[in-house]
């Protein structure tokens, strides 16, 4: 045993699984807010320059107001989404080896070899480990036991998903980068569409 994890899923957890999943795994949503200020601004650009057109214009507005509230709410809502889905005393157990991480909750245990894992990437507050596409198993930084193997933990276990995932896709399969952020592998309980 290298070190373990006891993740508890609760709020922080969530903050700190959306931040690192906006700053290091989002394609899309961190413009969110880009793309809807400038959607505003062109519907009132379109108002204001062509009397005649100014209804396109103000639905372009519309729709760019309602985009930026959205994009202002949405790290709350998915956090508030996932407290509700979640028990309030649901926690995992994780064991990093050489070779293998086992998770261990209240609904079972099961071992994972780090080979079989697609996808490493490294956050802020702790680093992903994803089993398939879709799916993120975040491990957050002060989880982790010992905290002074967390570094090299990180380390051996990108360089072993790494040569992993080259041998799987020597194969032909595609290694796809994940787009939706869920907690763990239980997807039911976590799926959630873009919004």
């Amino acid at each position: 045993m290298l070190a373990t994890a006891h993740i508890v899923y609760d709020r922080q957890y969530f903050e700190m699984l959306y931040d690192d999943w906006l700053q290091h795994r989002s394609v899309w949503r961190r413009y969110a807010i880009y793309a809807s200020l400038t959607l505003l601004a062109a519907g009132v650009i379109m108002a204001v320059a062509s009397p005649r057109q100014w209804l396109v214009g103000a639905v372009f507005a519309t729709f760019g107001v309602y985009e930026t509230i959205s994009a202002v709410t949405h790290r709350r809502r998915w956090i508030s989404e996932r407290l509700l889905l979640t028990r309030a005393d649901k926690t995992v157990d994780l064991t990093f080896d050489e070779t293998s991480v086992t998770s261990v909750s209240a609904n079972g245990k099961s071992t994972t070899l780090i080979s079989k894992f697609v996808g490493f990437a490294a956050g802020t507050n702790g680093f992903f480990l994803i089993p398939d596409t879709g799916i993120l198993l975040y491990v957050p930084r002060p989880s982790v036991e010992p905290s002074s193997v967390y570094d090299t933990i990180a380390r051996s276990l990108c360089i072993a998903v790494e040569n992993g995932s080259e041998s799987q896709n020597a194969g032909g399969e595609q290694n796809a980068e994940s787009e939706l952020p869920t907690a763990g592998f239980e997807m039911e309980a976590f799926s959630w569409q873009p919004g």
